[in-house]
């Protein structure tokens, strides 16, 4: 049976084409308007000027000292461009603490007998090459106290103590005799590893460089239940620099003591013969959990960190 041919409509004969070779033309454009077309295919790069900013050095350093501190830090697990310009540059290197900064003086601040109506006695200021003047107190531990005014910071750390009431020359004598500085740390996340390597592990506490410490360490494995320790321990070292996080952590950890104890979740279980770096790698290695840091003190014996009116009050020897 022959097919049935279809009906013409009206207007199909200007849109078939006169043979199979036959090119359409395009449809013109209404007056007045103006077809414009965009093709974007896969080669096109659309981000060129970020990626000039990212591929010059000195750009994405400037943009990174502008940074938060905790964010830069961020910044350099993104990639190996970002850890290497950190790495790199002077900037950052001392905007997160990571080279030893300059002091912001070299005085020492100690005590000496003041009236019979100072208890405590009254600070004077001592310069690098001065000579301790007579009638000078002893600290908490009996020794002649020298404290190294501290200007900045490390922001990864927070102080903890707090000035009770107002600030007296008879308050910061006690402060420079028989307090020690304390810094703090409590971790809200758990990428703060006890054991290996970190950037946060190099950085120093302060401008001024600290030798003596008194530590405190609370650590945990992510177990069920949570197995944790403790660790605290004095310290003293001669590097001129003075301690960096890590160096701190290295000295705590390879204390050997004869007994140490932790707490497994259920009991305490008491340790011997072993230091405590050891025993934690064998608890990790048993768990397959990495150790973290929870709570970091520092109580820094030979630095202060004064406040402006604090240092008003100072008097020369």
């Amino acid at each position: 049976m022959a097919a049935r041919k279809r009906k013409a409509i009206r207007g199909d004969e200007d849109d078939i084409p006169s043979s199979k070779y036959e090119v359409q033309e395009p449809k013109q454009a209404k007056p007045g308007i103006r077809k414009t077309e965009r093709r974007i295919t896969r080669t096109m790069k659309t981000d060129g000027p970020r990626q000039a900013v990212i591929a010059t050095a000195e750009l994405l350093e400037n943009i990174m000292m502008h940074m938060p501190f905790k964010s830069v830090f961020t910044a350099q697990r993104v990639c190996t461009q970002f850890r290497d310009i950190v790495a790199t540059s002077v900037q950052l290197q001392r905007k997160l603490f990571l080279c030893a900064l300059v002091p912001s003086t070299t005085d020492r601040w100690t005590v000496v007998a003041g009236p019979q109506t100072s208890r405590n006695g009254t600070v004077v200021r001592v310069g690098s090459d001065q000579q301790l003047p007579s009638g000078l107190v002893t600290g908490f531990d009996g020794k002649t106290c020298l404290r190294k005014p501290a200007a900045i910071l490390n922001p990864f750390l927070d102080v903890g103590w707090a000035q009770e009431g107002p600030a007296t020359s008879e308050s910061l004598a006690r402060r420079v005799r028989y307090f020690e500085e304390s810094l703090e740390r409590y971790s809200k996340t758990t990428t703060e590893t006890l054991m290996g390597t970190a950037s946060w592990k190099r950085m120093y506490l302060t401008d001024q460089p600290c030798n003596q410490t008194h530590l405190s360490i609370m650590w945990e494995l992510p177990t069920r239940p949570k197995t944790s320790g403790r660790i605290t321990s004095n310290f003293t070292t001669d590097a001129p620099n003075g301690f960096t996080i890590g160096t701190l952590l290295d000295a705590a950890l390879q204390v050997e003591k004869v007994e140490h104890e932790y707490f497994d979740g259920k009991k305490r279980v008491k340790v011997s013969g072993t230091s405590i770096a050891d025993h934690v790698k064998q608890l990790e290695n048993d768990t397959g959990k990495q150790a973290v840091m929870m709570m970091l003190r520092i109580g820094m014996q030979d630095v202060i960190l004064p406040t402006q009116l604090e240092r008003e009050m100072v008097e020369d020897a």
